[in-house]
């Protein structure tokens, strides 16, 4: 599996359809390529540290005293990213295509999120909110899918809530991109490259590196950077 980051430059993509337009045909021309068995794309990666969080949103009947100390990991992704990292679906569904920008809001969520909020119910179709007061359907979000745990490092000793929201609705410049692939390593490379430079070729591209396991509970990754 390959792992590169892309910051698209604010000056080039300022807009939210540019930035759509192009994560959108990035993927789908990595998905063409022969042996390429996933692709997608999220605002970070498992066992990289990331502790981007969302605090104090609310949890539809839960009381405001409660709604003030909610907290969970905060994500975008794409179609395909949970496939291409290998974390395993539980319940529900994964973000699709049909999450676009016109769509209503929906949230994919971990186990540890599902516990700490439903530990006595099902999840899915459970809805949470940014605003301290929704007053219609269009302020809540809702939980579509839950994943298996995957730790932020791999020596943590938990694993936080966390939730990830579709790119289509929270389009990001900076990502990153995961191919799942049968070819040898020097080739996916190649070819990724080839794809950014086609539709950009003033885009740097960071981190490149070969992942040689997919993130599990219990595993621990072996990465080698791949220049």
């Amino acid at each position: 599996m390959l792992t590169a980051s892309i910051l698209l430059p604010h000056q080039h993509y300022s807009s939210i359809p540019s930035r759509l337009q192009f994560f959108e045909k990035l993927l789908a021309n990595l998905q063409a390529i022969a042996g390429v068995q996933f692709a997608g794309a999220a605002t970070d990666l498992p066992w990289t540290g990331y502790d981007g969080n969302a605090d104090g949103f609310t949890v539809e009947g839960f009381s405001a005293a409660v709604n003030r100390k909610t907290t969970a990991r905060y994500h975008v992704a794409t179609p395909d990213y949970f496939r291409a990292l290998g974390i395993p679906l539980l319940r529900g569904r994964f973000i699709t295509m049909h999450d676009g920008p016109d769509s209503p809001a929906v949230i994919v969520i971990n186990e540890s999120m599902a516990n700490r909020y439903w530990p006595d119910n099902d999840a899915i179709g459970k809805r949470i909110s940014f605003r301290s007061q929704p007053k219609s359907d269009k302020d809540w979000i809702q939980v579509i899918g839950v994943v298996r745990d995957v730790k932020d490092q791999p020596d943590s000793t938990s694993v936080r809530p966390a939730f990830w929201l579709p790119h289509s609705h929270q389009p990001e410049r900076a990502l990153f991109v995961a191919v799942r692939s049968t070819s040898d390593s020097a080739t996916i490379a190649k070819q990724f490259r080839a794809e950014v430079r086609q539709l950009d070729p003033q885009l740097a591209i960071s981190d490149l590196r070969l992942m040689n396991r997919s993130p599990t509970p219990r595993s621990r990754v072996n990465v080698s950077p791949y220049s």
